[in-house]
């Protein structure tokens, strides 16, 4: 394998996986008409990717930089007893995706929409919680603007558990899986040779980890990760696509990891609002884009959780 062929192969599941990028704040469960809000900045620039022995190599042209910035709002809504509704969407503005900069043009607009559900199933001192997640693209023109998705949808079903950890820390973990498609059941042999269309399943975890050192000032971390479960894509020296001045082999597309990790710190301005801030950066790949990304975000709550009962927690005791 060369830096032509696997650079691609994660390009979009590198971005569109980006961590911060999903609508539930966590294992915790809002009761009925209560709620938490987040808008979120973030940029992300990588020049290496990580190829299938996971070795970490530079990007094939020089200078060659892809760099994303994100903005997203994501809403988590007490309706029932026990269920949450989820809600939100994320716009991009993509430089450098099909080749260096500023040879192409830069992609900005709305990627994806999200709506999901969020079930209780313990809520105390330990918490449970399913959920179910449809994304979308936002309506992008496919051809004129592949930066910002690769116009397939995405189901995707988790568990999410936490744990408080004395009166001022708590943990959380999740697991799951996705379905990314174009048209769900349809087999489409012409997809199966496009990496950018193939109906691909997704193993997905997460974890994170809060503690709080004052009052008003939590020190924490969190991972994320992704791993390439199955594919309808096929591979063998005659799918070969070209992405922009890049060259990608069928073989590539069938082998991916992402696992991502990095800092958070939390400042709580009041009951009702915390202010966030952190990192994440790839710890391991395979046929990967390497992650850089920082963020910051605003968070809006109304809520009778705990401190230490996770990013949805208010109340200062």
């Amino acid at each position: 394998m060369n830096a032509r062929s696997a650079c691609p192969a994660l390009l979009f599941a590198a971005l569109l996986a980006a961590p911060g990028r999903e609508a539930s704040a966590g294992a915790w469960s809002l009761d009925r008409g209560e709620y938490y809000t987040e808008i979120q900045a973030s940029k992300y620039t990588t020049e290496t990717l990580y190829s299938t022995d996971g070795d970490r190599i530079e990007f094939p042209q020089t200078p060659w930089k892809l760099q994303q910035m994100a903005a997203s709002w994501r809403t988590q809504l007490g309706w029932r007893k026990r269920l949450n509704v989820l809600f939100g969407f994320t716009g991009l503005s993509v430089a450098g995706f099909e080749g260096p900069a500023p040879g192409v043009p830069t992609n900005t607009g709305l990627s994806e929409i999200e709506l999901g559900l969020h079930y209780r199933l313990a809520n105390g001192s330990r918490a449970l919680a399913l959920e179910a997640l449809w994304t979308a693209p936002a309506g992008y023109d496919r051809e004129l603007s592949t930066g910002l998705g690769d116009g397939r949808q995405q189901l995707a079903a988790a568990l999410r558990w936490g744990s408080t950890l004395g009166p001022r820390a708590f943990a959380e973990a999740t697991g799951g899986a996705s379905y990314r498609f174009q048209e769900i059941g349809a087999p489409d042999a012409e997809a199966d040779l496009d990496p950018r269309r193939t109906p691909n399943v997704y193993v997905d975890l997460g974890a994170g980890i809060g503690f709080w050192v004052g009052r008003s000032t939590l020190l924490g971390g969190r991972y994320r990760g992704r791993l390439l479960a199955s594919t309808t894509g096929t591979g063998g020296p005659s799918n070969v696509h070209a992405v922009g001045p890049l060259v990608l082999t069928g073989d590539d597309q069938l082998d991916q990891a992402l696992h991502l990790v990095g800092p958070m710190l939390l400042f709580r301005l009041d009951d009702r609002m915390d202010l966030l801030a952190g990192s994440f950066s790839t710890a391991a790949g395979v046929n990967a884009l390497h992650f850089d990304q920082v963020y910051v975000a605003l968070a809006f709550k109304q809520s009778k959780l705990k401190r230490n009962q996770g990013l949805l927690g208010s109340t200062a005791k």
